[in-house]
């Protein structure tokens, strides 16, 4: 019998039969970052220590700042140790020889001499060796690229080779724009961007022991402007101050405003192209695409590369502080509203499938809806579980669900002080929508008094009430509002 993936899942042939392409067990949601994150991050800093990228505490601080393995761990949870490492290298590579452009000031003639013999490791000779005096990058390239040809399917190294000299070719653009003073418009910066932020090359290095997969560059290129244009947005005060070209600023030339309106274009055109992946999104192969660009994204909100309010924070919990603001400040648009895009959570997907389920509607969501609710099946908690079950089961759990639901009820409780008997009535109400369980007297929540309570909490009092009073036949006239 052949086995079915759950959506983002991709199964290939095995020895065995079919196995995930990341690795992970089947029919199992991928980690969101992998515990073995740590490994890596210890890996990538004693490697550019050892090859000479970093020189100075400073510079080894600064690379410890940055995260590199938690970013690994983000674009591939499931992967070996090996391979968390290698990626990690791979983006502090990356990170430390364009941060050295623009730190040091390079001109443009030095840069492209740089990069080209970046190049020349690329297309040289299988196992060529370098000298202790030739430059940190280059020693540390060879021995990088030597392991990462390795795995690489046939054909695969020319197709980087091309996507890292178009990055070189990108990068020289940029500084010789810079030196020059030289402003582009709009549609010049967005083509110049995707070429320079790197996140081709990287998804290609994630993806080079995988079978060819054509027809997917468009996805990939919408993938790397998510990547770049949310980079630019978290890093628009810092590279503004600077005198950098950055989005927020060639928006705000482009449409006359100013950068506050500017950054709320930037957030509109960021959800626009959001949606474009979303709908050119087909197919297993996707779920790689879309897992390096989500792991991209959290490693965005992460790193403190662009800390908020320029330098750094003294001790964990000011760096917290500083991020979170960073991350909400990208979120709000001029008028104050937070638009901002979260992972599905069990409760809001299961009513939503209960409501679609009873009205026959939305089929393909409905399949979808199910895929969701069992992937989190496994490791969901002792709630989650329950609304799950519930709602996967109807029939099986209308009789059970009260009592498994009361043996939840001094966890539900639990720091909540007169808000435990809320959220128990809360929790039985939704079971009975789920699974039509049902109701007793003492399930009836009593009406929102006059104050202490939030007209949040005061519409869900009074959709309970309304929902209890029907499933029990009483008219609803009459209830306070």
């Amino acid at each position: 019998m052949s086995r079915q993936a759950p959506a983002g899942e991709v199964l290939v042939p095995g020895p065995a039969g079919p196995v995930r392409l990341d690795g992970g067990p089947v029919g199992q949601a991928p980690a969101l970052c992998s515990p073995d994150w740590v490994h890596a991050e210890r890996q990538v800093r004693a490697w550019a220590l050892r090859h000479g990228l970093v020189a100075s505490e400073e510079e080894t601080r600064r690379l410890a700042r940055m995260g590199h393995g938690r970013m690994a761990g983000w674009l591939a949870p499931t992967a070996s140790a090996a391979e968390l490492g290698l990626l990690a290298e791979w983006g502090a590579f990356i990170a430390l020889v364009d941060d050295g452009f623009d730190q040091n000031g390079q001109p443009p003639a030095q840069v492209r001499a740089v990069l080209g013999e970046l190049l020349e490791v690329l297309g040289g000779a299988d196992g060529a060796r370098y000298p202790v005096w030739a430059p940190p990058a280059v020693r540390a390239l060879a021995d990088l690229w030597g392991r990462t040809r390795v795995a690489a399917r046939p054909g695969w190294r020319q197709r980087f080779l091309s996507l890292y000299r178009d990055f070189a070719d990108a990068t020289v653009t940029e500084m010789r724009l810079r030196a020059s003073g030289k402003q582009l418009g709009l549609e010049e910066y967005l083509v110049l961007c995707r070429r320079t932020i790197t996140v081709l090359p990287v998804l290609a290095v994630v993806e080079r022991a995988l079978p060819v997969a054509g027809g997917l560059d468009g996805l990939r290129e919408a993938a790397a402007d998510i990547v770049a244009w949310a980079n630019d947005l978290r890093s628009a005060s810092r590279e503004l101050a600077e005198g950098a070209e950055n989005l927020v600023g060639v928006l705000a030339r482009h449409h006359g405003c100013s950068r506050s309106m500017a950054a709320a274009h930037a957030r509109g055109m960021l959800a626009e192209r959001m949606d474009d992946f979303d709908r050119a999104a087909h197919g297993g192969r996707s779920a790689v695409i879309r897992r390096v660009r989500d792991g991209c994204l959290a490693w965005q909100r992460e790193t403190h590369r662009n800390p908020a309010g320029g330098g750094h924070a003294a001790d964990a919990h000011e760096r917290g502080v500083a991020a979170l603001v960073q991350h909400v400040a990208v979120a709000v648009d001029a008028a104050g509203y937070v638009e901002d895009r979260c992972g599905s959570r069990v409760l809001e997907s299961a009513l939503l499938l209960a409501l679609l389920r009873a009205q026959g509607a939305e089929p393909g969501e409905r399949a979808r809806l199910t895929r969701f609710l069992r992937r989190c099946r496994p490791g969901a908690s002792a709630v989650d579980a329950l609304l799950i079950d519930a709602c996967l089961d109807p029939v099986g759990m209308a009789e059970h669900a009260p009592a498994r639901a009361a043996t939840l009820s001094m966890a539900i409780s639990s720091g909540t002080a007169g808000r435990g008997r809320l959220k128990t009535v809360m929790l039985n109400t939704v079971l009975h929508l789920l699974c039509g369980s049902v109701f007793d007297d003492g399930d009836a929540p009593a009406a929102a008094g006059p104050g202490g309570i939030t007209t949040f909490t005061d519409v869900h009092v009074l959709s309970a009430r309304i929902i209890h009073a029907h499933a029990c036949g009483r008219s609803t006239h009459g209830q306070r509002r």
